[in-house]
């Protein structure tokens, strides 16, 4: 054989040894195999000191697979929480033991598998598992109110006590819940939230201010702990906070009134909250005492417990001679009604007018006329009576010692007085007088005396 053939088959030989047994390396490590790892739980739902068995299989191995498999309990949802424990059991041909926990505190925790592998498999991680739910020893809470019915404005207080196997050293929270209605399923209106600081005694609550009236109730929730099972107590209720109760006053502007004059009354609300609302009504009685029906009425609207005066009430006639006030007010979501002590007796007084005439000359001859007019000023708009003319043989209507020769008498309508018309058939010197009888609604009044009237 040449040299040169000597020499290549020389190197060929040498790479054989240097890189054969790396070859037989890889070749052995594309051999190993690669199994997957699962496990099942035997309850998803335990108390508290009981047991969880978790078994594991290990599938695609070899048949002889080896090693050992860690089962980890992670506390949480999800096998991101805190590792708790680890047991670890020995794989023999591929055969997985199983595991068993005895589960020492409450709450949710998951468990998850992993394999170490060997020198022919892979390791391999299950996944996590559904979470678990650790019961702690059941316990009961019960509540006591410290009142059942309270003013608007007004506080109450709850407290709680638990019962149960590990209730001595309980933790944790108490809440409690002010709920809207009477049976703890509407709305929550308050709510306290208080850590235990003394193991196995339950806060009382707070105090819980009420400023809407109504029915109310109450339960207290208890959290748990590592040992203890949270619990709800039963609603306690109802809880009634009644309205205030004001006070309704009032003043009138006047203690007599003259007709055709007004008078008008004030209310104020004492004793309701500073929000109030709803109507005040003002009633006018024609008597002194608020009885029977009312004559007249005014309805007011009450913004912030600030109650308007009523209208101005114009007094069209004397009636019984006393009028009367009394209020009322409707109250609203958070006062009661209330009505004002009558007002009165209110003196109603007749109205006094003055009447004036005017005849329509001064000079006639003997077997003229005269017509006199008369005017009723501040009467009542209704006035009614009579008036009564007269014609004197005097200038002075008698003050010099004349009498009267004649006189006419009228009727007033609506406070109108017609005219009248006096024949005179002899001369000298005349003078007319007039006199208002008055009525219900207006004292009488007389005139002046007119004259001198001289007929020739």
């Amino acid at each position: 054989m040449k040299r040169e053939s000597k020499s290549k088959l020389r190197i060929v030989l040498i790479l054989l040894l240097v890189l054969l047994p790396g070859f037989l390396s890889v070749q052995s490590l594309y051999a190993m195999n690669l199994p997957s790892l699962s496990i099942t739980l035997s309850a998803t739902k335990v108390d508290l000191g009981k047991t969880i068995t978790v078994y594991a299989t290990l599938t695609g191995g070899t048949a002889s697979a080896s090693g050992d498999v860690d089962y980890n309990l992670y506390s949480g949802p999800s096998c991101s929480g805190a590792l708790v424990t680890t047991i670890t059991k020995t794989v023999t041909a591929g055969v997985v033991p199983k595991a068993v926990f005895t589960m020492s505190s409450a709450g949710s925790f998951t468990f998850q598998g992993y394999y170490t592998g060997d020198a022919k498999n892979y390791p391999a991680t299950s996944l996590c598992s559904v979470p678990v739910k650790v019961i702690g020893t059941s316990t009961i809470i019960k509540t006591t109110l410290s009142k059942t019915t309270i003013a608007l404005g007004k506080s109450v207080t709850d407290s709680s006590t638990l019962t149960g196997t590990n209730a001595g050293s309980a933790t944790g929270t108490v809440t409690y819940d002010l709920f809207y209605g009477p049976t703890c399923s509407a709305g929550i209106a308050q709510s306290q939230t208080l850590t235990i600081v003394t193991a196995g005694t339950l806060p009382g609550s707070n105090a819980f201010t009420i400023n809407n009236a109504g029915t109310y109730s109450l339960h207290a929730v208890y959290s748990g702990d590592s040992k203890n099972a949270g619990s709800t107590s039963s609603c306690e209720g109802p809880l009634t906070v009644t309205k205030l109760a004001p006070t309704l006053g009032t003043t009138f502007s006047a203690s007599s009134v003259t007709v055709g004059g007004t008078v008008s009354d004030a209310a104020t609300l004492t004793g309701a909250t500073s929000t109030a609302g709803g109507t005040v009504t003002y009633y006018l009685f024609g008597n002194g005492v608020c009885n029977g029906a009312s004559i007249d009425s005014y309805t007011v609207t009450v913004t912030n417990g600030v109650v308007p005066n009523s209208r101005n009430f114009i007094i069209t006639s004397v009636g019984t001679g006393k009028l009367s006030f009394t209020a009322i007010y409707s109250g609203d979501n958070n006062n009661a009604g209330a009505t004002s002590a009558c007002e009165g007796p209110i003196a109603v007084k007749k109205v006094t007018p003055t009447l004036s005439t005017a005849a329509s000359s001064y000079s006639i001859t003997v077997g003229g006329s005269i017509t006199d007019t008369a005017t009723l000023t501040g009467a009542s708009s209704n006035a009614g009576g009579t008036v009564l003319f007269e014609l004197w043989n005097d200038g002075s209507c008698g003050g010099s010692g004349g009498s009267i020769v004649q006189s006419f008498t009228v009727t007033v309508t609506g406070g109108s007085v017609p005219s009248v018309s006096f024949t005179i058939n002899t001369s000298g010197s005349y003078s007319i007088g007039a006199h208002y009888s008055g009525d219900a609604n207006n004292n009488g009044t007389s005139s002046g005396c007119e004259g001198v009237i001289t007929v020739t």
